[in-house]
């Protein structure tokens, strides 16, 4: 029995609607299909509904969906499945427990694959635990009007380098015919592989027939190895009330290690010894001799506890390629000695990664005595004693 009813339905809720139109629906038992049951352990069944290629399935933006409506027990989850396929050849789906909502499952035919008559077989399988499968005479096959998404997923180079941005781009496709509040996020286990730093990652909204919704939004891979970034997930609600999950494809990136060659080295404008307390000016030069701009490089000063300086870090330092950095440090020291002062230069984003800079030695000692106020002391006490056990005696000769 064919029929044709034009039915607008409007679904309101939280997350929006959706428009669609019912075209033509036919139940299974309408074909004098009697139900499929499968029962007892690792037993399959099958039977065949033949029909006839409509001609509202000629016109655009015309889908026909098979409803299968199944039983299973006593156990509802498991690998039990039901299976579909076309004219006993191309396999159109195999649903397990978890596929279906409700008790139903759904699958589109494609229409290019559409004889003038067609059939649809129909098989359901039991294992040990599901004993049971039941695929009932209401499952329907119908024409419809509704929404329709495609959701892809790409990468502005496959070769990014650890820590810098890469720019990943959504484009949601509504190719349906009718238009549906759709809602777009990322899966949140790409926050383990990468962290996202800027952009549109998120959207709810009415996408309409034919239109594209685009979201740029960026992220920095954490681990230099081969990866598949996760696939971004679109929800929106089917012509039959029910949530309908649409997932990107998965681009292959190969997260690459910077060339990472930045050289760290100190001067002094003056090469002394030091008093101790007296206060110097070290100048740290950091030169990228890479081939890649960096950014997010640390630099720490090492040193011996008796060495005091001004700053011991320097945080957040970007460098271009062939460019140079110049930091200026103040050291002292209250103690005697040749004191060493190095750095490590580290790449923030890529913790494994890090150089040492050239040492420098600074030598702090007590002030040297002149030579010559020395000899000039040496003198006066030797003239002392002459005066003292010479010349004086000689004197009091004289007088008597």
């Amino acid at each position: 029995m064919k029929f044709k009813i034009l039915a607008l339905i409007v679904l309101l809720a939280f997350s929006g609607f959706a428009l669609s139109e019912t075209l033509s629906e036919v139940s299974l038992k309408q074909a004098n299909f009697q139900g499929l049951v499968a029962e007892g352990q690792e037993v399959q069944q099958c039977a065949t509904y033949a029909f006839l290629k409509e001609a509202i399935a000629e016109q655009k933006g015309v889908f026909i969906v098979f409803s299968a409506h199944a039983l299973f027990s006593p156990a509802s989850q498991g690998n039990a499945k039901v299976s579909v396929f076309l004219n006993n050849f191309e396999t159109l789906a195999e649903f397990k427990p978890v596929d279906f909502q409700n008790g139903w499952a759904r699958v589109e035919v494609p229409i290019n694959g559409l004889l003038e008559k067609n059939s649809l077989k129909v098989c359901a399988k039991t294992t040990s635990s599901i004993t049971k499968v039941e695929v009932l005479d209401d499952s329907t096959i119908g024409y419809y009007k509704m929404p329709k998404f495609e959701l892809k997923k790409a990468v502005s180079e496959t070769r990014p380098i650890i820590g810098r941005e890469l720019e990943i781009t959504l484009t949601a496709t509504n190719i349906g015919s009718e238009a549906a509040t759709a809602k777009i996020s990322y899966w949140n286990i790409e926050l383990n592989i990468a962290q996202i730093t800027r952009g549109d990652s998120e959207f709810n909204g009415i996408i309409q027939p034919g239109q594209s919704v685009t979201m740029r939004y960026f992220v920095k891979p954490k681990y230099a190895v081969q990866m598949d970034l996760a696939s971004a997930i679109l929800e929106f609600d089917n012509i039959f009330g029910e949530k309908q999950t649409v997932y990107s494809n998965r681009p292959t990136i190969w997260v690459q290690e910077p060339e990472f060659k930045v050289k760290a080295f100190y001067s002094i404008t003056e090469q002394k010894a030091f008093q101790p307390g007296q206060s110097t000016t070290l100048v740290l030069t950091a030169r990228n001799e890479g081939v890649n701009d960096l950014e997010n490089i640390s630099i720490k000063v090492v040193k011996p506890e008796g060495l005091i300086v001004s700053k011991d870090s320097f945080e957040n330092i970007s460098l271009k390629a062939g460019a140079s950095k110049t930091f200026e440090i103040s050291a002292s020291s209250l103690e005697e000695g040749i004191l060493q002062i190095g750095c490590s230069v580290e790449y923030s984003d890529y913790k494994v990664v890090n150089t040492k800079c050239a040492p420098l030695n600074i030598e702090f000692e007590k002030p040297k005595q002149n030579n010559l106020l020395i000899f000039a002391i040496v003198l006066l006490i030797v003239g002392a004693i002459i005066y003292a056990f010479i010349y004086r005696p000689e004197k009091k000769k004289a007088e008597k």
